[in-house]
């Protein structure tokens, strides 16, 4: 636990690997702000109209689904094969 520590507070890339809950937290929130941007200014663009939302759910689960499905694919059959059985599996012989 010492080596994990030392490791975080004198290595670059310590800091990125404790700023991940920002990280995350900026990504909600601008994926949020881009959403309701185009929702607004498709809402604009047809004269106060708004768009459909069904097909704008629609549309967005049509272009995120293949990623979902790849990573779902992933960790379910390769990552068992690569990742061992546990956190220490590789430390141990």
């Amino acid at each position: 636990m010492e080596v994990v520590q030392e490791w975080m507070q004198n290595h670059f890339f310590g800091i990125f690997v404790l700023s991940t809950d920002f990280a995350a937290d900026v990504f909600f929130w601008v994926s949020a702000f881009l959403a309701s941007y185009l929702f607004l200014a498709h809402t604009h663009k047809n004269d106060g109209k708004q768009p459909n939302k069904c097909a704008f759910v629609l549309n967005r689960l049509v272009r995120l689904a293949p990623l979902y499905y790849f990573t779902l694919l992933f960790f379910w059959r390769f990552m068992v094969l690569l990742g061992g059985d546990g956190p220490m599996f590789f430390g141990y012989d």
